[in-house]
């Protein structure tokens, strides 16, 4: 069994490292827009865009691998701990009740179950890496092309559409990934996502392989307030594995385990653990009420908009981290001042959402702020220190 704080928290170091990846590949494409100085003949300008994108496509070779090898590092750690604890769990159960299993570390079988869910992971995070080469690739070539029309239609000189290219590129943010069903999140999302669902499937994986061993049929769901409705339905309840065993639901119709929407699947942050009639006491018995379940529902709502005002501040810190770099890139004083005045009014937007987090976390003293949440890569005690004085400056 894996709580569901642990099971919260899981992935925030691999997270983090494909953020730093993001700052760093969009910081690369804000300094080479900016490096582009304009020119009037179409054929120089394609070399000259040609050449930057080339140059991009090497740093980012550099980068993304660079990322997958630490992540990879992480996700083995991070697979194998959790793999140990939730057996741990599940065995000291087992032991209360005359049961001792081999350990976990010394089972073949149970190690390939770990092994192939690390490997299934990692596999998805190296194809969210080509996604997010083939958007820096996009970002940079859109923006260039912006800037150089913008300038040839005669709309703006050539500092001002490259302020409108940087200052886009900083608002709308560039690395996203794509999933075949057409969906598109952000790649701390995506990451998020994909370590905690695969490190969720190979803990319950490992938890049913066990039981089956050592022949335990029954389990509890674990349960936590701010649960999704849907499974609100089945959390806290006892199920039989088998199906078999009289007055219980069979644990994979009700529950939906092996499937996206169900137990362990799609950032479910639910586990299981074993259940012995007549011996085991009911631990969760106080979330199966329809009190419980109407209260589950307002804490979860409630926990969805908090997750909105989040995302709304991680995107103006990466705002404020993208024209930062355009500040330190200016090859002007005139592209400096006015790339100054776009930082100081990210840092005043950004201020205006801390402080709506802020208050709708006082006005409901049931949530808890989460700082990891609202955090950016990238967005260093520097940058930070730049935004609060633009932001003093701007009152």
């Amino acid at each position: 069994m894996l709580d569901p704080t642990y099971l919260d928290g899981c992935a925030d170091d691999i997270v983090d490292i494909f953020i730093e990846t993001e700052r760093e590949i969009l910081n690369d494409v804000v300094r080479r827009i900016i490096k582009n100085n304009g020119l009037s003949d179409t054929a120089r300008w394609q070399i000259q865009k040609s050449k930057a994108i080339g140059l991009l496509n090497g740093d980012l070779k550099k980068y993304l691998s660079a990322a997958l090898q630490d992540a990879s590092v992480d996700v083995d750690e991070v697979f194998r701990d959790a793999s140990v604890k939730a057996i741990a769990a599940d065995d000291a159960i087992y032991a209360l009740n005359g049961v001792k299993p081999v350990s976990v570390l010394e089972s073949d079988n149970m190690k390939s179950i770990i092994l192939q869910g690390t490997k299934e992971t990692k596999l998805l995070l190296r194809n969210f890496t080509k996604t997010t080469a083939n958007v820096a690739d996009m970002s940079l070539y859109n923006s260039l092309d912006k800037a150089y029309l913008l300038t040839q239609i005669g709309a703006y000189d050539y500092n001002s559409a490259i302020r409108k290219a940087v200052n886009e590129l900083a608002s709308l943010g560039m690395t996203k990934v794509a999933y075949p069903s057409g969906h598109v999140d952000k790649t701390d999302v995506a990451v998020r996502r994909a370590v905690l669902t695969g490190l969720n499937q190979t803990c319950g994986n490992l938890q049913l392989y066990r039981a089956d061993d050592v022949g335990c049929d029954l389990v509890e769901v674990t349960a936590h307030m701010g649960a999704r409705p849907s499974h609100a339905l089945w959390q806290g309840k006892i199920y039989s594995l088998s199906g078999k065993t009289r007055g219980y639901d069979n644990f994979y119709d009700a529950t939906g385990y092996g499937t996206g929407d169900g137990l362990c699947g799609w950032n479910c942050r639910h586990s299981f653990f074993p259940y012995y009639e007549g011996i085991s006491g009911r631990t969760f018995t106080a979330f199966t009420t329809r009190e419980s379940i109407k209260e589950n529902e307002k804490i979860y709502e409630l926990t969805q908009k908090q997750r909105y005002y989040e995302r709304r501040i991680r995107a103006a810190k990466t705002e404020c981290v993208a024209l930062n770099q355009a500040v330190l890139s200016a090859t002007d004083d005139q592209q400096e001042k006015m790339f100054r005045e776009d930082f100081a009014s990210a840092s005043v937007k950004l201020k205006r959402r801390e402080a709506a987090l802020k208050a709708f976390i006082s006005q409901n003293p049931i949530l808890n702020r989460q700082p990891e949440r609202e955090w950016k890569s990238g967005f260093n005690r520097s940058v930070s220190a730049k935004a609060v004085w633009a932001n003093r400056k701007s009152k």
